[in-house]
This record gives C-alpha cells, structure tokens and sequence, in this order.
C-alpha cells in the first residue's frame, strides 16, 4: 500500500537523483500496486492490522484499498453466552485498526465535525440485521464497532454476521 505522500516523494527524488530504468520502474509499480493493491486478510489469530478486543467474538476479514477507498468485508460471531449491548450512543468495539494506511478519516480530518462514521447494515443467514461501523470514538480510538445488540450464536441458530463496509481512508 502507498500513500500519495510516499508516491509524490518517489516522484520527486527523480528531480535530485539520476535517473534509471530501475527507478522509473519502482515509481510506476507502485502506482500499478495502488490501483491493484493486495487484498489484505486478518483474523482475531492472526492480528496482522488489527487487534482484537474480547474474546467472545472472533472474526475474519479482508480489507482492500485503492487510492483512498477502503472496503472492510467479512464476518463475526457472537460465541459467548448473552447478548453484548451496543448502541449508537454506546458502541460496542469489536476490533482495533492498527494499520495507519487503513485508518478512516474521522472529525479532526473532516470540514464537517459530525462526519465521523461510515455505517452499515449486518444480515445474517436467520434474517437478524444489525448495525456496525469503521470510525474512531474518544474512549475508543478507530476500530471497527456494532451499533446494535450481538446476539450470541450458539442458543439462537444464528450463524455469523457477514460485514461489508466501505470508506474513506486519510491520503
């Protein structure tokens, strides 16, 4: 993954080196690794750029971005025994982003201070919906949370709930 600053640095150390072959191509697949960037995978075992937050709750997930868009797609799971209690005032934290090239933008990066969540709708195989989000709250930091009550798994023939969320990283 490449920032626009690390593409522009690359780009503007041609001005003070010599340029080569070499170099011309290693500024150009970068690019190339940009448009098509790696679809990065991360479970609550692995933790490659997350950092998982309870243990009631293990997930998977794939994050692929271009330029400044970012897609969270994946699923959890409620394997504890009650319901966790989420609500939009009272979020509920599922896992940390510790990745900085995958963090959302939030406030303090924002024209407009209450944009700070990007939401979406959870389905799952028994028709449960709940609501989730990438954003970053005061006591938190950025994560990934629910919105909405997680309803444990086991006692309800609820399989897992599936996520697919898109926004907008910093550049």
């Amino acid at each position: 993954m490449a920032t626009k600053t690390s593409l522009t640095g690359v780009i503007n150390g041609f001005y003070a080196a010599i340029v080569t072959i070499l170099k011309i191509k290693g500024a150009l697949m970068a690019v190339v690794d940009e448009f098509y960037a790696t679809v990065l995978v991360d479970t609550n075992d692995s933790q490659t750029y997350t950092t998982k937050v309870g243990t009631v709750l293990p997930y998977n997930i794939r994050i692929s971005k271009q330029g400044t868009h970012c897609r969270i797609s994946g699923y959890f799971r409620n394997t504890g025994a009650t319901t966790i209690t989420a609500s939009q005032t009272s979020p509920y934290k599922i896992f940390t982003i510790d990745e900085a090239e995958l963090l959302p933008y939030d406030a303090a990066d924002s024209f407009d201070s209450t944009f700070q969540k990007y939401v979406g709708f959870i389905k799952t195989q028994a028709g449960t919906e709940i609501r989730c989000a990438v954003m970053k709250t005061t006591a938190g930091g950025y994560g990934f949370y629910a919105l909405s009550n997680i309803i444990p798994n086991p006692s309800d023939g609820v399989s897992r709930y599936e996520a697919n969320i898109l926004y907008d990283v910093k550049a």
